[in-house]
């Protein structure tokens, strides 16, 4: 195909941006480890859906948290639905205290 090609940099910055654009409505968090793996070039003129799916979540009674382990996928939206963008990410995350909630 060839030609002018999204930057990585500037691509993993939007995508990784929707974690805690997300999660920090609800409570602080912070991220534990994240790996991504581009798969094809990412053009411009092509749309993309950036997508984050929340794999398992438990309990941390150590870091008294909740440990979230989420994959995220960017697919092309030409009608191929190609994968471009693979990751996992963790985070953990600290839900505030609601009103009468018993903090310990």
């Amino acid at each position: 195909m060839g030609g002018v090609i999204a930057n990585g940099s500037h691509v993993t910055g939007l995508f990784t941006a929707m974690i805690p654009t997300e999660f920090t409505k609800y409570g602080p968090m912070v991220g534990a480890q994240m790996t991504i793996k581009f798969l094809r070039p990412i053009y411009p003129d092509t749309p993309y859906q950036m997508m984050w799916v929340v794999r398992d979540c438990t309990w941390n009674a150590k870091l008294k948290g909740y440990f979230y382990r989420l994959g995220g996928a960017v697919t092309s939206c030409d009608g191929a639905d190609t994968l471009v963008v693979s990751a996992d990410a963790e985070i953990v995350f600290f839900r505030r205290a609601a009103p009468g909630d018993r903090v310990t």
